[in-house]
């Protein structure tokens, strides 16, 4: 299985614009926040990977009335496998280096039409930014996924690296990997996620995920690629189905829902400048860790 490498020109240009109308806050180290409790944007102004996300009133993780939707049918939407948005590059939020720390957090809402599917599928992402001259094509270094080796109903965690450059003419490899199978997910509640990483292809790389408050990834070693931009952030909805029809699946569409987002970068930031939810607790002791 791959997942599709965007190539890129030197500025990345994937961006859902205005839709996230992402805003600098007090505290220097936070850069993007978005609680999505706007109205609804109208398609001409939002920017996306695949098909458009929209703002819903369905449901929100801190009772302010809205998230983000994002809807994917197999068979009818425009783009079969992928409905995302990603965050716009700006002067407030500049691509990601190698080297720095990240804070990046939101909420996950899965309804309980989101039962256990066999094909893969990603609920959020951060995604490598190929360097201008390469034509390589690589998996996320990162995800999040409700899949795990053809096993629907779980939280996975996957974490990629290799430490040499892609060549001029495309060629890569795959240094290492690591899985954490996170157990089952559920549906009708919001799961909160707060994911701080250092990016590195070597071994001073930083890796710590908290599911629900609970650390449940603490890993220190190598976890991206060696580009020359750091990776970049997306949330939705991507799904093996870039085929409509093969491989076979039990569902043929997807909806899920997205909220609270908040990023930060730099040594300075913490786990409370991007924990979900008006109520922020300290991050608890991890437990029970199982890495694959």
């Amino acid at each position: 299985m791959r997942f599709g490498r965007l190539i890129l020109a030197t500025a990345l240009t994937v961006v859902i614009g205005d839709f996230f109308h992402s805003a600098l806050a007090d505290a220097g180290s936070i850069q993007v926040t978005e609680s999505f409790d706007g109205s609804v944007f109208p398609l001409e102004k939002l920017n996306q990977s695949g098909n458009a996300p929209t703002i819903s009133n369905e449901h929100s993780r801190s009772g302010n009335g809205g998230s983000m939707k994002s809807y994917l049918n197999r068979l009818s939407s425009s783009r079969s496998n992928r409905t995302e948005a990603t965050i716009k590059w700006t002067s407030q939020h500049p691509a990601s280096s190698i080297g720095e720390h990240f804070w990046y957090g939101f909420s996950i809402f899965l309804p309980s039409s989101y039962v256990a599917s066999p094909v893969w599928e990603i609920v959020a992402q951060w995604h490598d930014t190929p360097d201008s001259w390469t034509v390589g094509r690589k998996n996320p270094p990162l995800t999040i996924s409700t899949t795990r080796g053809g096993v629907g109903g779980r939280w996975t965690i996957h974490d990629l690296w290799d430490a040499e450059p892609v060549a001029a003419d495309g060629s890569f490899k795959i240094d290492g990997n690591k899985t954490w199978d996170l157990g089952p997910y559920e549906t009708n509640k919001w799961t909160d996620w707060v994911v701080h990483v250092k990016w590195s292809y070597a071994s001073d790389g930083i890796l710590e995920v908290w599911k629900n408050g609970v650390k449940v990834v603490d890993y220190v070693g190598p976890n991206c690629y060696n580009d020359k931009i750091g990776p970049y952030f997306k949330m939705g909805i991507y799904k093996g189905w870039g085929d409509r029809i093969n491989p076979a699946d039990t569902v043929s569409e997807r909806t899920i829902y997205h909220d609270d987002l908040r990023i930060a970068r730099g040594p300075s930031a913490t786990f409370n400048d991007v924990s979900p939810g008006k109520n922020v607790a300290a991050p608890a002791a991890p437990t029970g860790l199982v890495v694959r």
